[in-house]
């Protein structure tokens, strides 16, 4: 059994209580204050009248003897309370603040990474799932009931264990120095903001309020804490700037677009949940979501993006996505029968808002008739009118949200007939009553094979009654709808890699040394910046004896990203080879897989080692020898000559290293030149590992990237950079120019070839025409270097 942080006689003289009845065996497992969560072993945590909020906090000592039948193991209470038992009563002056030091105890003694989670709506769902699917990697204390005042914070406080590595909690709505008291009491190493929506609105006034009160929990992060935010919340704007009055905060995002630190590569809404492949950091997984909510995949990228900080493993974590259960506040997707009709049931009745409308009608849209005959709905209205929402409802925006989402029938009832107007296509209304109980047959009676019949209600309203009394119906049968882990093969092909790293090349050059690599594919800041896309990661398998670079890209689109090697096995040998094509086959879930670069040399060992593999040729690299540039003179080099000549002459000329100074410049010409040659070329396969080159140079070592600008008369003209492939090596990695000074192009060339005269060799890409390939044949390369793509089909 799992230990709290005190024994029962620790306990007594930490809130300066005593005990009677005291039992050497009790064993206390939790702290509870409310009745209605007690168990049995707990210590009962009794209310009295001196508790400091009694209209949130009533009076439960009436509570006492059927708490002792439920079978808790001792009671906290105030001294002068009259009790006949002989169960262990542990009596304070006060038991508020008796459950208040113990919980400042134990948050002070545990070890356990706290995660604090708050925002508008989803606190309680996201707590839920990230306990789920770190619940079998480390001991975590949570409490899986949305209970989250002052007092139920203390008692799950109190309640942590010796044991626990993971401590979950959620704070309510409250004013801003009761939410950093809590704060600080806890000192999460993780806090979470899910959402910003209208919730109290009534209380706040404004957005921004209610963005300034829910930010304070970060008054208690250091500089070692993280704060995770949902970048793609409506509001997130205005949440950035309110972190920006918070110093030294590590902001963590998760949202859609690549900027995130955790974002969806691939999506696909299929039989009712979602297939997701996202990277968290510096990890890929692929995922089941069993939640048909239009918001589930961004949400699920949240609790990910917390199991990582939390240190856990992010792909043990993804496994265990798909067998999650989904509160009854955040929706309940169900198989359900009556008089021989089978139809689905989306049981939406505890939670409302605008925002929560507005998902709604969204996630409808999601479902298609291939999957379900009609849609029926039967609503409340989208807001509690006593807070005051009723204004900011958007009625064209519902009557645009209603209209795509298909919905075929509606039932209302209660107050919805006070914003109609949501309601474009009235003909589709059946039925109104302020109650339900008047239209729950006729709403029954409506229902055909496979439809699907959503209850919709605001947390205030009755509906949950309605799906009380379908599930006692004579003869009604429900079953939840469960997803199967549909995606495992692909997140178990994912494991053992992770993103590209610029450290990576140490270990990258000594392969390539080794392997006595020459092709210009192979030159590391080419690859690196290369994978810098929103299109595609490189993603790297590096164990003590060998490393793989595999390619995963086409991302967002119908179907799932593509898996293959990026360059052959790091040595080449035929042992890592399968093991690398297994990897690819198990993410497939079929037998082919394809290298997307090799040189002649990889061709020759690889016809040795499969015979079912093919080879298509793809283009060439240029190698030339640094040290016969000592000498142009001879005919080969006449045209070279011209070029410098022609630049010599200028006494504006000048060759600079490059620095970031020059950024600005650079990028206006690469712009410039982009321009002209996408007008001539179309689409250009450098574009984006050269802007990246001049945005991050500073990232290498000169070594292995040296830039270099051409200045005439002070202007900036021409620019490249090049750097160290292999001991033998260098690479001419990229050279542009504004087109305003003739033959600067190759005068620029030039210059890194005498920069690398010690190399036995500089490798160069092709040109992009015939006329861009001229300026690299006037250099006489000592040879022309095949590339390849390399096939295996093995179905």
């Amino acid at each position: 059994m799992e230990q709290l942080f005190f024994t029962p006689k620790e306990i007594a003289e930490i809130v300066d209580g005593y005990w009677e009845n005291y039992d050497d065996n009790l064993k206390i497992n939790e702290f509870h204050h409310t009745y209605h969560y007690l168990k049995e072993g707990n210590a009962f945590v009794v209310i009295s009248d001196n508790w400091h909020n009694p209209k949130a906090y009533r009076n439960n000592e009436n509570k006492i003897t059927r708490a002792i039948k439920k079978g808790v193991s001792a009671l906290i209470v105030k001294n002068d309370l009259e009790i006949n038992t002989k169960i262990p009563i542990l009596r304070v002056e006060n038991t508020y603040q008796a459950l208040k030091k113990l919980a400042e105890f134990a948050s002070l003694k545990t070890e356990a990474k706290k995660v604090l989670i708050t925002g508008s709506y989803g606190k309680t769902g996201f707590k839920s799932h990230l306990y789920h699917v770190i619940k079998n990697q480390a001991s975590t204390y949570t409490r899986l009931n949305s209970a989250n005042y002052t007092a139920s914070n203390y008692c799950n406080l109190a309640s942590l264990k010796k044991q626990n590595k993971a401590f979950l909690m959620e704070i309510p709505v409250a004013n801003k120095s009761k939410i950093q008291r809590r704060s600080k009491l806890i000192k999460p190493n993780i806090a979470v903001l899910t959402s910003i929506g209208h919730e109290h609105i009534e209380r706040f006034k404004t957005i921004e309020k209610i963005i300034e009160n829910k930010l304070s929990i970060a008054t208690s992060l250091d500089e070692n804490s993280k704060f995770l935010v949902n970048a793609d919340d409506k509001h997130y704007s205005k949440i950035q700037k309110e972190l920006s009055k918070y110093k030294n905060l590590t902001i963590k995002t998760y949202g859609t677009k690549p900027s995130n630190n955790a974002y969806i590569l691939y999506k696909k809404f299929k039989n009712f949940g979602w297939d997701v492949i996202a990277k968290i950091e510096n990890k890929v997984v692929a995922y089941r979501v069993p939640f048909l909510e239009e918001y589930a995949p961004t949400n699920s990228l949240g609790v990910l993006l917390c199991t990582y900080h939390l240190g856990f493993d992010i792909h043990e974590a993804a496994n265990s996505f798909y067998n999650i259960e989904n509160l009854k506040s955040s929706g309940v997707f169900y198989k359900a029968s009556y008089k021989n009709k089978s139809f689905f049931l989306y049981d939406q009745s505890n939670r409302g808002g605008i925002e929560g409308y507005i998902s709604f009608f969204k996630t409808l849209k999601l479902i298609s008739n291939e999957e379900i005959n009609r849609k029926i709905l039967l609503t409340s209205e989208f807001v509690d009118y006593k807070d005051g929402e009723m204004q900011l409802i958007d009625s064209k925006y519902f009557q645009t949200l209603i209209k795509a989402s298909g919905l075929d029938v509606l039932y209302s009832v209660e107050k919805f007939s006070e914003h109609i107007n949501v309601l474009e296509d009235k003909s589709i209304w059946k039925n109104h009553s302020i109650d339900f109980e008047n239209i729950k047959d006729e709403v029954l009676d409506e229902i055909k094979e496979n439809d699907l019949l959503c209850v919709k209600g605001i947390f205030e309203s009755n509906l949950p009654a309605f799906i009380e009394y379908i599930k006692n119906l004579e003869g009604f049968k429900l079953e939840t709808i469960k997803s199967t882990p549909r995606m495992r093969s692909k997140n178990e092909s994912l494991r053992q890699l992770r993103t590209l790293e610029v450290n990576d090349i140490k270990d990258f050059k000594k392969y390539i040394n080794l392997e006595k690599k020459r092709a210009w594919i192979y030159y590391f800041p080419f690859i690196y910046f290369w994978s810098l896309s929103s299109s595609r990661e490189i993603l790297i398998e590096k164990e003590k004896d060998f490393l793989n670079l595999f390619l995963l890209d086409k991302f967002n689109r119908t179907y799932p990203p593509k898996l293959s090697l990026y360059l052959p096995t790091l040595p080449l040998l035929k042992e890592k080879l399968n093991s690398a094509f297994e990897r690819i086959f198990k993410y497939k879930g079929y037998k082919k897989a394809s290298i997307i670069w090799l040189d002649k040399e990889d061709v020759s060992i690889l016809k040795e080692m499969e015979k079912k593999i093919t080879f298509e040729y793809k283009t060439f690299d240029y190698l030339y020898d640094p040290s016969i540039y000592e000498n142009l003179s001879g005919k080969k080099f006449r045209n070279l000559r011209q070029d410098l000549n022609s630049i010599a002459k200028n006494e504006k000329i000048e060759f600079l290293p490059y620095s970031l100074e020059y950024k600005k410049s650079c990028l206006e010409i690469f712009d410039k030149w982009i321009n002209i040659q996408r007008s001539k070329y179309g689409r250009l396969s450098d574009e984006k590992y050269t802007r990246n080159a001049i945005l991050y140079y500073n990232l290498f070592d000169n070594e292995d990237l040296e830039g270099y600008v051409v200045l005439n008369n002070k202007k900036v003209v021409a620019f490249g950079f090049s750097g160290k492939m292999s001991d033998d090596i260098a690479n001419m990695f990229i050279g542009k120019n504004d087109f305003s000074l003739p033959r600067v192009q190759s005068y620029l060339k030039f210059k890194f070839l005498q920069i690398n005269k010690d190399y036995l060799l500089v490798n160069d890409g092709p040109g992009l025409s015939k006329g861009l390939d001229h300026s690299k044949r006037i250099f006489c390369p000592v040879k022309k270097h095949k590339l390849y793509k390399a096939n295996l089909d093995k179905r």
